[in-house]
């Protein structure tokens, strides 16, 4: 587990790969209104926008 110094986030694990994917577990102070998930290609990057 990875801890951050971040409002909102408090960490970030990575659980298990199946089938060549990755699977992560974001731990999350307080309640969220919404997060967007998307993808950038150059270099390749998943971002998580999370919003309070």
């Amino acid at each position: 587990m990875k801890p951050f110094a971040l409002p909102t986030v408090k960490a970030v694990q990575y659980l298990y790969e199946l089938h060549s994917q990755p699977s992560f577990g974001i731990t999350l102070d307080g309640p969220v209104s919404h997060y967007d998930v998307f993808t950038l290609t150059a270099p390749k990057h998943v971002v998580i926008d999370i919003y309070r």
